[in-house]
């Protein structure tokens, strides 16, 4: 099942989708159990599927040797973006003005480069034109925070913070080259959010637990 899963993710041809996947599922498996042969057998796996599938038709999908130098032209619309981030570098555009900057700017970046990206293509960078450096940097140094100190737990020791902290993880990696974060009406920004959120939750309750824990022995030891 988890060959057919690689195989399949494989021959979309999505490259940080592909590379996200692969590693949330290492993590997951390193992770899950204090047996390191899980993760042997995946990382092996990958290496089989890959090594029968990088070849012909689906190495020309995925690999797309001729538009690896501009990440599929992302990097044209990353150096119109930094421009518009250099105008107004704290505070941003506003929330919800990430597809409309290259209108307002007078940018002809799209029609030059005979590209219909008209988002960051990175939700990053998107975050910072919208809402400025502080705004982004509120957003992912928290998210970027609780992905370390989940990551921090010991290896098969509350296995659904490590599948929730997995999502977070594959997010912020597909974020890097993909505005779908901000977007509300993605199925793919929910399917990141609920996680995140769930992920919240049970670091909260965990961490109520242990003072009332510490609140009910502080009596006995006084």
């Amino acid at each position: 099942m988890l060959g057919v899963s690689i195989i399949t993710l494989l021959y979309t041809g999505n490259r940080s989708g592909i590379g996200a996947s692969t590693v949330a599922c290492g993590y997951i498996l390193w992770k899950g159990g204090k047996s390191k042969k899980g993760l042997v057998a995946f990382v092996l796996l990958v290496l089989l599927v890959a090594g029968y599938g990088l070849r012909g038709q689906v190495e020309a999908l995925i690999l797309r040797t001729d538009t690896l130098d501009t990440a599929s032209q992302r990097t044209f619309i990353w150096e119109a973006f930094f421009e518009y981030i250099r105008n107004r570098p704290l505070l941003g555009h506003g929330w919800g003005t990430e597809d409309l900057l290259h209108d307002y700017y007078g940018s002809d970046v799209m029609e030059i480069h005979h590209t219909r990206i008209a988002l960051a293509a990175s939700a990053y960078i998107g975050y910072a034109a919208q809402v400025g450096l502080l705004g982004a940097a509120m957003v992912f140094f928290p998210l970027l925070w609780l992905a370390g100190r989940v990551a921090l737990i010991p290896r098969g020791y509350q296995f659904r913070a490590h599948v929730l902290n997995s999502v977070l993880i594959a997010g912020l990696i597909t974020a890097t080259v993909s505005s779908w974060m901000s977007s509300l009406g993605n199925a793919q920004s929910l399917f990141f959010w609920i996680p995140v959120m769930l992920l919240v939750r049970r670091r909260v309750r965990a961490r109520t637990q242990r003072r009332e824990q510490g609140a009910e022995a502080s009596p006995r030891t006084s």
